[in-house]
């Protein structure tokens, strides 16, 4: 496979109050070829809209001689997202290690998706050549789901367990098919918006 983002059909079956239940799901499976004799990755992969997030770009260097100069410079849409920082120099990598560059990222754009993210630059070995980077690395963009049960309450009356709480989502996307599981039982909520 080719540098890029793919995705996977998953399939999920599984009985629920007597109820056979089957669902599909598509993952996002991220593919990136090693950039001349850098690696480059981008963590979390997982970014979300209108929340302040922390990345990590990782270079490193897999050779068994140090390279020197890296320059690099990261292209992405600005329209969907901005980064604290896009241009980065590092004097220098020793072998066998990494260097790592901290960002923070903001969309304010209510995008679910990949996003992808090219690298180019250029970087000197230890015998006085220049290599060229260019790659592509993946960040999936969606909203942010946090749900919180406030003030739980358990009670036990006549054989019954009731579980009472608020149940709150304080992220920026609706969560679907909610199940809250709770000590003698469960409930199916559904949906809960933002």
């Amino acid at each position: 496979l080719g540098s890029g983002s793919y995705y996977l059909l998953v399939s999920a079956s599984y009985s629920y109050n007597g109820q056979s239940v089957e669902q599909q799901y598509s993952v996002p499976i991220y593919v990136s070829q090693s950039s001349g004799n850098l690696y480059l990755k981008l963590s979390p992969s997982v970014i979300y809209y209108q929340v302040l997030n922390g990345l990590t770009l990782n270079v490193t260097n897999p050779l068994d001689v140090p390279i020197y100069n890296i320059s690099l410079r990261l292209l992405y849409p600005q329209s969907l997202i901005q980064l604290s920082q896009s241009e980065f120099y590092i004097e220098k990598i020793p072998p066998h290690s990494s260097y790592l560059i901290n960002l923070s990222a903001f969309s304010s754009q209510q995008v679910n998706g990949i996003l992808g993210i090219g690298v180019i630059g250029s970087y000197r070995l230890g015998n006085g050549l220049t290599d060229y980077v260019d790659a592509n690395l993946t960040l999936t963009m969606t909203g942010l789901i946090r749900l919180e049960i406030l003030s739980p309450n358990f009670s036990y009356a006549n054989g019954t367990v009731t579980f009472n709480g608020v149940l709150l989502n304080s992220g920026n996307a609706q969560a679907n098919n909610v199940i809250i599981y709770y000590p003698g039982g469960s409930q199916y909520i559904g949906q809960v918006p933002a």
